[in-house]
């Protein structure tokens, strides 16, 4: 499994890389935001462990260019900081995880395991309506929907924070990804897709965004 660290504190940044090489981690450890998104760009990371105040480009618009590209690699965001609005960003732009520094390396590896180790069971709706994880996809009948890629994206970023409420302003980087966002609506988007499932999952949160509901 290969893991990016980034942090510009060189001797945290060098034990993190020594304790995951132990644990047997494919490692790549930089000091600065510039850096990370160049790896980024090249390589696909199975985890990203990121500090927030790092040089160049800090660590919560490091985390929101991840999520352009990349809605499902689990993200662990570190700070010495646990002010509400740097929490309630870091949650925002789509970590799974925040560890308030100083934090002891055997805890790192526990959420580390939490993340890696997440329940893959499918998403039941109903009996026949049904969230496939290992194909990535609805099945609906056994057979899998037939969605735009637009469609898909949207369906896969709330998929991946079920039960949670994900900001418009979020989903529309995810799904436009690098696109002109004016050519259609993200309501439009989200009532073409409700037309094609066999049950109404998709829940408005009004001036907020969107949530896939399954209770």
């Amino acid at each position: 499994m290969r893991v990016l660290v980034i942090e510009d504190d060189e001797l945290l940044n060098e034990e993190i890389k020594n304790f995951l090489k132990i644990k047997c981690f494919d490692v790549v450890c930089v000091t600065d935001g510039e850096k990370a998104i160049c790896q980024i760009d090249k390589k696909k990371f199975d985890l990203y462990i990121i500090d927030i105040y790092i040089p160049n480009i800090n660590g919560l618009d490091v985390l929101k260019f991840i999520r352009k590209v990349d809605i499902s690699t689990p993200v662990i965001i570190m700070s010495g900081s646990l002010e509400i609005e740097t929490l309630t960003q870091a949650y925002k732009y789509g970590c799974n995880e925040y560890i308030k520094k100083p934090f002891h390396l055997k805890e790192l590896e526990i959420r580390m395991n939490k993340l890696i180790n997440s329940d893959l069971d499918d998403i039941v709706f109903n009996d026949s309506f049904i969230y496939s994880k290992e194909k990535n996809s609805f099945l609906l009948d056994s057979q899998v929907l037939d969605l735009r890629k637009k469609e898909k994206r949207l369906l896969e970023i709330l998929i991946s924070n079920v039960n949670k409420t994900v900001s418009s302003e979020v989903i529309i980087d995810y799904v436009w990804e690098h696109e002109i966002k004016e050519s259609y609506s993200l309501r439009q988007l989200v009532n073409g897709i409700r037309r094609k499932l066999p049950k109404n999952i998709i829940k408005t949160d009004i001036g907020v965004g969107y949530a896939i509901v399954n209770s």
